[in-house]
């Protein structure tokens, strides 16, 4: 294939060819952790859960050789509460959940890892709970590029490659590249006792969002945060005064339910969002904190049981507290600590 593409022009999916995972993985094998309570604290090594966000990066712990799996891998999400079918590169050795399949090539690499992933991730649509993905898993097929080679049809490992590189992405500069700050042990499991549930409406006074119909929605300068999980939550820029304040959170109950979003500046929420204005001194790193902490609340809602307004008075989150008081300060500073925290 030739060394350099151009990422602008389509991909001509209809010359691809279908490849079960067994053909493009040498091995395929599970993670060994069952029940997390055989892990001791510690900062030595990742354990990696059946999430999609933050690579399925859960916590760090103490290194054991019982239980590691080596690096290089993507990590196929067989179970879990909502994300079933995600994938996930991991590029370093981890403890790894027994509902995560992790499949190996010695052609893989981080770029053509990527772009598998991307393709992967397609799939998603055919499991759920009334079909697991693990029972079908190996004789799954996905469409990739190809190559001939010795008379035989591969996965053209290369061209995904220098695809991935192709693309034009510029990374940001940042100061703040050195590790998490270890006296800000985050694994609420194993600091249990630092860690308590707080109500809601304790820490917030929760106001509703107003209906506004497409054709209301004329195009002007006023973020217009709609129930969907991307972009902050801004659906629209729209013709009309803001009907809440900056320095807020919006929260879904309908649609993306459980989408959460600081929003630092005025804006309109419509009627599928609620507000959270706060009780205390609220900032960007605090907001973003507690933002994380609301979106694991979603399992408990989908569109039978939305999340309304007398459901958000009565949710209770856990906080890092002291004192037996909501521990800002610590919150804030675990955010700044995280890499690329001063571009926020």
């Amino acid at each position: 294939m030739q060394d350099k593409l151009d990422s602008n022009k389509a991909l001509d999916i209809d010359r691809w060819k279908y490849f079960s995972l067994d053909e493009i993985f040498s091995k395929i094998e599970y993670g060994k952790i069952c029940n997390t309570s055989v892990l001791e604290k510690g900062d030595d090594i990742y354990y990696i859960g059946a999430k999609k966000n933050n690579n399925g990066l859960m916590f760090k712990c103490k290194y054991d050789s019982t239980y590691v799996s080596s690096g290089n891998c993507i990590a196929l999400i067989c179970d879990g509460q909502g994300s079933v079918g995600f994938n996930n590169y991991i590029e370093d050795m981890v403890f790894c959940s027994k509902n995560i399949a992790l499949a190996y090539s010695e052609h893989l690499n981080r770029y053509n890892a990527l772009f598998l992933v991307t393709i992967l991730d397609k799939e998603r649509f055919r499991y759920s709970y009334g079909r697991k993905r693990k029972k079908f898993l190996k004789a799954s097929k996905i469409k990739l590029p190809y190559i001939v080679k010795d008379n035989k049809i591969m996965p053209d490992f290369l061209y995904m490659e220098n695809y991935i590189k192709s693309l034009n992405i510029n990374m940001p500069i940042t100061k703040n590249l050195n590790p998490i700050n270890k006296d800000l042990n985050l694994n609420i499991e194993l600091s249990k006792d630092k860690w308590d549930f707080f109500l809601l409406s304790s820490l917030f006074e929760i106001k509703t969002g107003s209906r506004l119909t497409k054709e209301e929605q004329k195009l002007g300068t006023t973020p217009f945060i709609g129930a969907i999980s991307v972009n902050n939550g801004v659906a629209n820029t729209i013709d009309k005064a803001p009907n809440h304040k900056g320095n807020t959170i919006s929260l879904s109950y309908n649609g993306s339910i459980g989408e959460a979003f600081y929003q630092e500046h005025a804006f309109y929420a419509s009627d599928d969002v609620n507000v959270l204005y706060p009780k205390f001194p609220l900032n960007k790193y605090i907001a973003l904190f507690i933002c994380t902490i609301l979106k694991e609340e979603k399992f408990k809602y989908f569109f039978a049981r939305k999340f309304t307004l007398k459901h958000m008075q009565k949710t209770k989150i856990k906080l890092p507290k002291k004192n037996n008081e909501v521990d800002f300060a610590y919150m804030e500073e675990f955010i700044k600590s995280l890499p690329y925290a001063d571009l926020i």
